[in-house]
């Protein structure tokens, strides 16, 4: 046995991880993009096993001695007081997962995806041979929405997403969290101004979060000065929605979820009941076309945090990172945030390797969309050789660069030098192709819908020859970057707040935002900027006023902030009800008696 199958063995014997302990995750070796592939811990009942490379040799793994069956680790305690650990298979225990044939031993979940020996793929010069699939999707937006928002103004597309539902349990749970606040909290003075809160409503949560969306457009140096009277500010837009101490309760008790009810060890539990709802919101309203991307994001954060993430190469060294599924032109479709090392239980057994948890982040993300003829377009930290053999299963094409180390790569293409604009690529026996393109550097592909032809492109008055593959990367994967930029201009994030609000404020006024001008320019046709569009959703979530009026969306906005004028004349010779007025008391708005000239 080789030192690094003796290293690897060691660590599975002596290795004890506590699931309760979130300092375990603080140093994942697999947190950012680094060269190593992270893997799923392969995981018995009772405890689990470790590798640090995915180039680890399965068979080194310690087995039961029966194919196919499940692992356990027991300690006993010697005659010495030494703890002992043995190697017994699991016969009794399964999960629902399993499925017992009549041998009694447990098997593989049938859901479980196909691993491929690809060290045993027949690599040769490209023939075209890609595997062909029906495309049985129906990309765009919705109809019934697409009547349904068609003509309206932008307020009514950010609210198709950010629907009132959302709202009412944005309500509730931050008045539930202020109701535990004063009675799980000890020695709270008797002048604190939580003591003398009043519940929040929708109508107050709305101006709320139109109040972040506006200091992300006018930036102050601190959220007082937006209350403050000195001439140099200027500003009556904040203290004429609500007070500063106002504002502020509701900043500190701003919640998404029940903390008595959170489960044990989930630790995005706090922000995942907003995160479920606008991902539902966003998958029913628009389906991707025939290509999507899978990227991460990341949310700028510099707090105490275990799942907080480092990567120097990233614009925000230090953040939150989230994996984002986006389609065309940044329609952000889906997302999860990543929590730290996953766990996940899978049975071992001889001759197979561990699943990547890029791989899983990629199936996990798609899983709706698999099946249908897409064509998957990712980097190189989730390619893979065994991804894209489990993507044509899946009747889904794979697009990605490629790391030169990943295992089952061909060594003709690896290793063969080459001069600018010089292309070469090999095909295995199921059409998958791995080419490399000189250009200032070597760029590795792998496609299982393109093979080595290229296309004359021009580039700063030069026609060169470029592989059709690297276009068609270069469109599918520009539409995370699209959505990161647009999310970016006017951001609300502000520091000196909790991650989770923090997350929340980004997929409320950044993803949201950017899906709904999406999802506006394309119904009407409009080439309205993000900003615009953004300055217009937030004067109107400032100026919500009334429900009856908000939920009726051919009230126009004139209506909606209508005042009355006082006339150069006597009242009984202009008494008459005017447009507005006469509009309002049709919708039950207004009394007559209410009417007042000021």
């Amino acid at each position: 046995m080789s030192s690094r199958g003796k290293r690897i063995l060691q660590l599975a014997l002596t290795q004890q991880y506590d699931d309760s302990d979130d300092d375990q995750d603080v140093e994942d070796p697999f947190a950012t993009d680094s060269d190593d592939d992270p893997v799923y811990i392969p995981k018995s009942s009772s405890d689990e096993f470790s590798s640090d490379s995915t180039d680890s040799d399965p068979d080194n793994i310690p087995q039961a001695g029966v194919e196919g069956t499940y692992i356990q680790l027991v300690e006993s305690e010697s005659n010495e007081n030494e703890i002992v650990r043995e190697i017994i298979p699991v016969e009794h225990e399964f999960s629902e997962n399993q499925d017992v044939h009549s041998s009694g031993e447990p098997q593989l979940d049938q859901r479980q995806p196909k691993l491929y020996d690809i060290s045993s793929s027949i690599w040769g010069p490209p023939q075209g041979q890609h595997l062909a699939f029906d495309e049985t999707f129906v990309g765009g937006i919705t109809p019934e929405w697409s009547g349904a928002l068609k003509g309206e103004k932008p307020i009514q597309y950010f609210l198709a997403f950010v629907d009132f539902d959302i709202i009412d349990m944005i309500v509730n749970q931050t008045n539930h969290y202020a109701t535990q606040i004063l009675i799980e909290t000890k020695n709270i003075s008797n002048k604190a101004r939580v003591q003398t809160g009043e519940p929040t409503d929708r109508k107050e949560i709305m101006h709320f979060i139109g109040l972040l969306g506006y200091m992300g457009i006018v930036r102050m140096s601190s959220l007082r000065d937006y209350w403050s009277t000195k001439w140099i500010f200027s500003n009556k837009v904040a203290k004429n929605i609500m007070s500063r101490n106002r504002f502020e309760i509701l900043l500190k008790m701003f919640h998404f979820s029940d903390n008595s009810l959170c489960p044990k060890g989930d630790r995005i539990y706090k922000v995942q009941p907003l995160l479920d709802r606008l991902i539902q919101n966003y998958k029913k309203i628009y389906t991707p076309r025939k290509m999507f991307c899978i990227d991460e994001s990341v949310i700028p954060f510099q707090g105490r945090l275990v799942f907080k993430q480092y990567n120097p190469q990233k614009t925000h060294k230090y953040g939150i990172k989230i994996f984002k599924l986006c389609c065309e032109n940044g329609y952000t479709w889906n997302m999860s945030i990543y929590s730290g090392k996953e766990k996940e239980q899978i049975a071992i057994t001889p001759n197979t390797e561990s699943i990547l948890v890029a791989t899983k982040v990629v199936l996990n993300l798609s899983e709706e969309l698999l099946g249908s003829g897409r064509i998957c377009v990712i980097d190189n930290w989730y390619t893979s050789l065994q991804l894209a053999h489990i993507l044509l299963d899946k009747h889904t094409h794979c697009l990605g660069t490629l790391r030169s180390n990943r295992k089952g790569n061909p060594n003709e293409v690896i290793k063969k030098k080459l001069k600018k604009d010089e292309v070469v690529a090999q095909e295995n026996e199921r059409g998958i192709c791995v080419l490399k393109w000189r250009d200032k550097r070597d760029v590795l592909v792998l496609s299982t819908c393109h093979s080595n032809e290229t296309v004359q492109v021009q580039r700063r008055g030069k026609k060169i020859n470029k592989p059709q593959a690297i276009i068609d990367y270069n469109k599918g994967k520009s539409s995370i970057d699209i959505s990161d930029q647009m999310s970016s201009y006017s951001t609300a994030l502000r520091r000196s707040i909790r991650w989770y609000k923090k997350v929340a404020i980004e997929i409320l006024l950044g993803t949201s935002m950017v899906n709904a001008h999406f999802i506006f320019r394309e119904l009407e046709d409009s080439d309205l900027s993000i900003s615009d569009f953004r300055i217009s959703v937030i004067e109107d979530l400032l100026m919500f006023e009334s429900e009856k009026v908000k939920d009726d969306p051919k009230i126009s906005q004139s209506l909606r902030s209508h005042v009355f004028i006082k006339l150069d004349c006597r009242a009984r010779e202009n008494r008459k009800y005017c447009r507005g007025c006469y509009k309002k008391k049709q919708e039950g708005l207004l009394e007559k008696s209410k009417n007042k000239f000021y």
